[in-house]
């Protein structure tokens, strides 16, 4: 039940952190290089969307899950995740971050519109939004209009929020969560757990899904410590009817250790690999 407050480049599956050249994801400096670095990148329209489906481990659930990734296609021609090119929050990225979030959004919409209901409907589709794009009022009341020219429903669609955010400002994103669910979106909180902070803000933050950090998922057959703080997320969300996904699955123990503590989805390089986001794709 749900709890609501109202594409040129494939991947392997050893693909690890890449920071862009010259840069140190720490350092104010090299983070300046990388917004620079990215923007090129956006001018010369090098950003591709490739997807990745979370595997539901209960059999009783029939919606897929699957997550709209970003990758840039650097100079050399390699994909690169965005996890090695979206600098950290710096106020040279801000408004760049927003025009991406709108360029994913409109993508995403154009290709679901292309595909057949059968074919679309299967998944909820994920999206990450950063911090402003979650408070732009005005974007959320377009992209509203966007969807009834497409014929898309809002239950297609879960947004994805970084746990930082929310982190950040509990009570703004609580009621900027609260407005989407009203118009029938779902939304998960993105990595969980990285922060290493309590869970208590899921108290008045009302969310459909936590997203487990892949940090804590990739050791978690050796470390006991992370296997704890995990199970500790899954009891936290089942008490309050909310779905989990564990991020970074990249072996069969991780998985097989998934199982028994009853998570309800998981995502990683050892289920399945990204695609590139396409109308043939979609089917």
């Amino acid at each position: 039940m749900r709890r609501s407050a109202a594409l040129k480049t494939d991947l392997s599956s050893q693909s690890k952190f890449i920071c862009l050249p010259g840069c140190d994801a720490d350092n104010y400096g090299d983070r300046l290089h990388q917004i620079k670095l990215l923007k090129k990148a956006w001018s010369e329209q090098r950003l591709g969307l490739y997807t990745q489906e979370a595997i539901s481990l209960n059999n009783g659930e029939s919606k897929g899950y699957c997550e709209i990734l970003i990758r840039l296609i650097d100079e050399t021609g390699q994909g690169v995740p965005s996890s090695g090119f979206l600098p950290k929050i710096t106020p040279g990225y801000r408004r760049l971050s927003e025009k991406i979030d709108r360029w994913v959004i409109k993508t995403v919409l154009d290709l679901l519109s292309e595909t057949s209901p059968e074919n679309r409907e299967k998944y909820r589709w994920a999206i990450n939004v950063s911090s402003r794009t979650l408070y732009n009022d005005r974007q959320w009341q377009k992209l509203e209009q966007e969807m009834l020219k497409r014929d898309l429903t809002p239950d297609l669609f879960c947004w994805e929020i970084a746990e930082s955010i929310i982190l950040a400002n509990p009570q703004k994103a609580a009621d900027a969560i609260a407005d989407l669910q009203t118009q029938g979106y779902y939304v998960t909180v993105d990595q969980v757990g990285s922060q290493h902070s309590p869970l208590d803000y899921l108290n008045y933050v009302c969310v459909d899904y936590l997203k487990i950090a892949d940090d804590l998922v990739k050791d978690i057959v050796q470390d006991l410590g992370d296997r704890s703080i995990v199970q500790i997320i899954q009891l936290v969300a089942q008490s309050l009817a909310i779905q989990t996904i564990a991020n970074g699955v990249e072996t069969s123990q991780a998985f097989e250790t998934l199982l028994d503590l009853e998570i309800d989805y998981a995502q990683g390089y050892y289920l399945t690999q990204p695609h590139p986001l396409t109308a043939q794709f979609l089917g």
